[in-house]
């Protein structure tokens, strides 16, 4: 067993060095390595027996690879634990790595290559016509602005990278080298709302607090109104302390944004409108933890009015963002779906959607979409 771990460590030594970084960071690139493997593992084992829905939301969340040659065809891309190689593989030669400062945090998969503005030479220019207007000797250099935008394994951002060194380009601008960390610290843009974790971990600090003066604002919330494409409708939210996760779900979403934009995907005449889907087409969507959450039957919340909000789910214990609204009783639906509000005002805005002409998979033909969800 010894014998096999010193193997290992010898191994993983020798790696390290061939790319040029310590063993620890080379075992946390590898580690990585090793996570998105499993990732892809995991969810392909899933996907037998799956329904197509399912597979389909599995499929969304693999890590996605890509490798892409330049319009030469000279230069094979590919994402790799160091960067994205540039390889001319005529000669099998590595000419190049981008993004190779950040590999160390950020795992770069995805990227797609823009190349910029063309450049124009005389023999277009008299192409064109324009040929008279400028010599020879007076035809303008480009200089390369082609980006790379890049996706990261476990990031919500994006990447550009250029031909720009933000550092070199500050120094010539002010002359010195003494902002080069400013520089490097404000090159990111930092704009994500923040995650279901970060907003746990707020709402933890609020009630375990010095004096125990915070509170679960989720619980205070009393009313969401939808604004949307056709007007305002206005939901009563009933209890937290009756229906907890589903209550906190639906909040921190309206909260952060998610609903923002999102289509009625779904409006069946004389049964409900259906919502809360960020893909717009009944397959998408997640609770604020990631995957799914359980139901929450409560005996008094029943669906025997119009205009009663409840989880829409494929399954029992399978509640994610999406949501629907009555606008018939419909008891059958008692105890198969969590209700956690109604409608008290707006219910002519339901009868305006709920009455738009609809496909045949019962989609809107004329987009209607939730514009922005306020909580009180």
């Amino acid at each position: 067993k010894n014998d096999n771990s010193n193997s290992s460590n010898n191994n993983d030594n020798s790696n390290a060095r061939s790319y040029g970084m310590d063993s620890i960071e080379f075992g946390k690139r590898a580690a990585t390595e090793r996570e998105m493997e499993d990732h892809a593992s995991s969810s392909n084992d899933n996907n037998q027996g799956a329904t197509t829905t399912t597979r389909r939301r599995q499929q969304r969340h693999l890590p996605s690879q890509l490798v892409a040659m330049d319009p030469s065809e000279q230069f094979l891309l590919v994402s790799t634990m160091i960067g994205i190689k540039i390889i001319d593989w005529r000669r099998n030669k590595l000419v190049g790595v981008i993004g190779k400062a950040d590999a160390s945090q950020y795992r770069f998969l995805s990227f797609c290559l823009c190349l910029g503005d063309a450049k124009m030479n005389q023999q277009m220019q008299l192409a064109r016509g324009t040929g008279n207007a400028t010599a020879v000797g007076e035809t303008k250099v480009v200089e390369n602005n082609s980006l790379v935008v890049a996706l990261a394994y476990q990031q919500r951002r994006f990447f550009v990278f250029s031909h720009v060194d933000p550092l070199l380009a500050s120094e010539q601008q002010q002359g010195t080298a003494d902002n080069s960390n400013n520089t490097a610290s404000n090159r990111d843009i930092w704009n994500e709302a923040p995650t279901a974790q970060d907003q746990l971990l707020v709402s933890e600090s609020g009630r375990g607090g010095p004096g125990g003066g915070g509170a679960d604002h989720h619980k205070t919330v009393s009313v969401a109104i939808l604004r949307t494409t056709k007007g305002d409708v206005h939901i009563k939210l009933f209890s937290g302390t009756e229906i907890p996760k589903t209550l906190e779900n639906f909040t921190e979403h309206a909260r952060s944004g998610y609903y923002d934009g999102v289509l009625f995907h779904r409006v069946i005449s004389s049964f409900m409108l259906q919502t809360g889907d960020p893909l717009g087409d009944g397959t998408g969507g997640e609770s604020i933890w990631g995957g799914e959450f359980e139901d929450e039957f409560v005996r008094d919340l029943r669906h025997d009015r119009p205009f009663t909000v409840s989880m829409a789910n494929a399954g029992p214990n399978t509640n994610g963002s999406q949501f629907f609204i009555t606008t018939v009783a419909t008891p059958w639906l008692d105890n198969k779906h969590t209700v956690f509000g109604r409608v008290t005002k707006g219910m002519d805005v339901c009868k305006l959607i709920e009455n738009v002409p609809t496909d045949k998979n019962d989609k809107p033909m004329d987009d209607v979409r939730i514009l922005s969800v306020d909580l009180e």
